[in-house]
């Protein structure tokens, strides 16, 4: 099983929206989508924490509807709105110098105008800079491989470094971020390329400085997976991270549910933390062990968990994948696409049709619109 489990998922959903036919890749992330007059900031005697609660905003179906409510309800049940890129980057266009796809100016414009819509959300950006497997450079944007002139060449590369650099330039000025992740993942290339790892590792450090000299007010990181590496290669990096970032899908290796003391050895860094994503499932799911069974009360327990986890070690922010039940995007998808997918399909704080679960009411009393 390759790294990037989660970032797979996220370019699959990305495909099928920017591919629907009942909806243009402009309307893939609305800008007309605001918070409805008529939707209420959930209320709680709870005393909020100073931690951001968000979502990714990718929508339980392909089609119109579902994308206009998946961003209504991002603004209505948190505080922060995530956007993830994780499809590769527009290669051709960056090294050129030349136009970059229309859908991707596009989908910029319309996220800028949800932004702007919303402003009382945080905004949070992360973007691969390594493929989906976590094992290569990025694929070229929405379209598999990287081009066969860029495609076989490792991170000491100049045409690599300046592609990503330029990309990475174009995030920052296009989306603002608070938070801004420049390395999903980063640890999965050090497993997977280790004799090519500290020339990630290095690139990554200049995207830092650079990121910083330019907005010296946006929080700069990457984020380390807890499962499928070691989160620990923090520790060579800790002069070039504002905070760490932590992906967790607890569930996915079959160990069961997580202990309180699951993210000490990351907090022991001294760094601060943020959940850059995560997600615990409500229904029966295959994992890297088997098929597992879980429940809505075992979700409404990890959200309580990560409740806990704001509190000590303390987090940033969380970020939570996703909204709905994505078995709208997974049944259409050719079968081969299909087996990734379903370790994902039912991590939603609502089901499919919309109906919210336990784990939501556990979200409304720790999140804070």
């Amino acid at each position: 099983m390759n790294l990037a489990i989660a970032g797979a998922v996220l370019a699959l959903v990305a495909s099928a929206c920017a591919g629907s036919e009942s909806t243009s890749s402009s309307a893939s992330v609305p800008s007309t989508v605001t918070t409805p007059s008529t939707v209420t900031a959930p209320t709680s005697s709870v005393e909020t924490s100073p931690t951001r609660w968000g979502f990714v905003p990718f929508p339980a179906g392909p089609d119109a509807q579902s994308v206009g409510d998946v961003f209504r309800f991002v603004a209505a049940e948190g505080d922060l709105v995530a956007f993830h890129f994780d499809d590769g980057i527009p290669w051709q266009g960056l090294l050129e110098g030349s136009d970059l796809p229309p859908a991707l100016v596009g989908e910029m414009a319309a996220l800028r105008g949800f932004t702007e819509s919303n402003p009382e959300l945080s905004v949070y950006v992360a973007t691969a800079i390594i493929n989906q497997k976590r094992d290569a450079i990025p694929g070229s944007w929405r379209a598999g491989d990287p081009p066969q002139d860029i495609a076989g060449r490792s991170f000491d590369d100049p045409d690599v470094r300046e592609g990503i650099r330029r990309w990475v330039r174009y995030l920052a000025k296009e989306l603002e971020p608070d938070w801004f992740n420049v390395a999903v993942e980063i640890n999965m290339y050090e497993t997977a390329e280790p004799s090519d790892y500290p020339n990630l590792a290095s690139l990554y450090r200049e995207l830092y400085q650079e990121i910083k000299t330019a907005y010296p007010d946006t929080v700069v990181f990457a984020s380390f997976q807890m499962e499928l590496a070691d989160p620990l290669a923090a520790q060579d990096l800790v002069e070039s991270l504002d905070m760490v970032g932590i992906s967790t899908y607890p569930y996915i290796t079959g160990d069961g549910f997580p202990s309180e003391d699951y993210l000490d050895s990351v907090a022991d860094l001294g760094l601060p933390l943020a959940m850059a994503e995560t997600g615990y499932p409500a229904a029966t799911l295959p994992t890297l062990s088997g098929v597992e069974m879980f429940t809505p009360s075992d979700q409404a327990a990890y959200v309580g968990w990560l409740g806990r986890r704001a509190e000590s070690p303390g987090l940033a922010f969380v970020t939570w994948f996703f909204p709905t039940d994505i078995t709208g995007m997974i049944d259409p998808l050719p079968a081969a696409d299909q087996d990734v997918a379903r370790l994902f399909e039912f991590l939603g704080l609502r089901s499919a049709d919309g109906t919210a679960r336990p784990a939501l009411d556990e979200w409304r009393k720790l999140a804070s619109p």
